[in-house]
């Protein structure tokens, strides 16, 4: 029996991806309620801290990103991952939504890319919905469950001895399929 795919990028036993992912969900899920702040206030300074959220959290996310690809390049056991190239290219793909937001923010002043009629992404026309931080959210927050998926027990994580060698938690226990015996995939919602 193998062990588990072990992460590269940790201090000590504890890995650096887990540990930084936090960071940019909190900026990209705080950017659109700072703009929605915005709209119900007229206050600049929501409009200015939606921007700068989305900027620290895209800063973040490739912090992040660094010790996501450094397991992912360093383990051929996590390449074979579906879940892990879902994550990969999902997460990549809200960051560079994240870039394109901060840009048009930046570029057009973050009052006015937020402002219900105001000028925002589509320049052509004259009134139109608020440019918000949700396009990210709606395709990060799907990518990074798939990679919540990948650090169970289980799986990914600081090489734990092997599932076999362990005795299995009350968890697994209650997961195990009452007719076969066989463990089920666990449920990662609560």
């Amino acid at each position: 029996m193998t062990i588990n795919p072990k992460t590269t990028a940790a201090i000590g036993d504890h890995p650096l991806h887990p540990m930084l992912i936090p960071f940019p969900v909190a900026c990209l899920v705080g950017a659109p309620i700072a703009d929605l702040a915005f709209i119900g206030t007229g206050d600049n300074f929501w409009a200015r801290a939606a921007m700068w959220l989305i900027g620290a959290g895209i800063v973040m996310a490739l912090v992040a990103a660094v010790a996501g690809f450094t397991d992912f390049f360093s383990e051929p056991r996590i390449r074979r991952l579906n879940d892990a190239w879902y994550h990969m290219v999902g997460n990549l793909a809200a960051v560079v939504l994240a870039l394109i937001n901060f840009y048009l923010r930046y570029a057009q002043g973050a009052e006015a890319a937020i402002k219900p009629g105001g000028r925002g992404a589509l320049p052509d026309r004259g009134r139109h919905p608020p440019v918000h931080g949700m396009e990210g959210l709606g395709d990060g927050l799907p990518s990074s469950r798939r990679g919540a998926g990948c650090a169970g027990p289980d799986q990914l994580g600081a090489g734990h001895a092997p599932a076999w060698r362990r005795e299995p938690s009350p968890r697994r226990l209650r997961q195990r399929d009452v007719a076969g015996g066989r463990p089920r995939r666990p449920c990662l919602c609560g």
